[in-house]
Parts: C-alpha cells; sequence; structure tokens
C-alpha cells in the first residue's frame, strides 16, 4: 500500500523532494499546492513557479493559493480524499 501525500511549496527544492516521491514505490503525490503563477522579469510575463511547472508536466493535481489559505481554497482542498502525509517545502 502505497501512502498518499500532499505536496505544497514553491522552489526547486520543493520539486526536488517530490521527485524523490515520485520516484518511490512507498509515496503517491494526490494533490500539489502552490501560489498563483506571478508577473517575472521585465516584460512581466506571468510565470508558474518551479513546483507548479513539475505538477503540469507530470499531470499532478494542482490547487492555487492566491494570497492565503481562505475559506473557499479550504473548501476544495476538503473535497479531496485527504491525505496521511502533507509535506510543506519553501511554500511561498
Amino acid at each position: 500500500m502505497a501512502y498518499s501525500v500532499w505536496i505544497a511549496g514553491t522552489t526547486t527544492r520543493t520539486v526536488s523532494c517530490a521527485l524523490a516521491l515520485l520516484n518511490d514505490p512507498r509515496f503517491e503525490i494526490h494533490l500539489i499546492i502552490t501560489p498563483t503563477p506571478k508577473p517575472i522579469g521585465r516584460e512581466q510575463q506571468i510565470t508558474p513557479n518551479p513546483l507548479h511547472q513539475f505538477a503540469t508536466e507530470h499531470q499532478l493535481p494542482v490547487e492555487l493559493v492566491q494570497r492565503k489559505i481562505d475559506q473557499q481554497l479550504q473548501e476544495k482542498l476538503q473535497a479531496h480524499p485527504r491525505p496521511d502525509f502533507l509535506l510543506v517545502v519553501d511554500f511561498g
């Protein structure tokens, strides 16, 4: 039986942890929680963070956080099956 995991984070360090879990048969990543894409650079192009890009590449479900985990996001999270673990690495 594999443990279900939600991962909350933003950076490449979070991606390293997520990749380790993705490659370990003892774990299944069921959800990624990460901030919404923000404008980056001189041209202010909307760019997803590294964890969001990782989730997209690996077709993992994503819940985006606007500024904080508000009531609306809490309701969305409650719609997902509860995980065995929540891993938080460099969130925000």
